[in-house]
């Protein structure tokens, strides 16, 4: 019996919304220790970068009017891990003691 996992898929943050690169290309990063696939990302291209920087221009305003303890954070935007999914991250991470 084989069991397949679902990789999971990340796209680009531009003006608060998820989207897949404009060119529609991905990138796929893989463990270092298995070489199993970890991420497919969405690939951003000049368009991408060009409308990430004109939603920070729009927001700007708006955003640099509250006050500094009102502002949303980038990091408010990123993911957040399950201890379960940080788990075998964890364990790859920890160094191997000589034996």
């Amino acid at each position: 019996m084989s069991t397949t996992t679902r990789t999971p898929e990340r796209q680009l943050l531009i003006a608060g919304a998820s989207v897949p690169a404009q060119s529609g290309r991905t990138f796929e990063t893989r463990n270092p220790f298995t070489g199993d696939p970890e991420t497919r990302a969405a690939a951003a291209g000049v368009e991408d970068a060009r409308a990430a920087v004109e939603a920070a221009h729009a927001a700007f305003p708006g955003w640099s009017a509250l006050p500094p303890a009102e502002r949303p954070s980038a990091g408010e935007h990123q993911p957040r891990l399950s201890s379960a999914s940080r788990a075998p991250v964890i364990r790859r991470a920890r160094p191997r003691r000589a034996r």
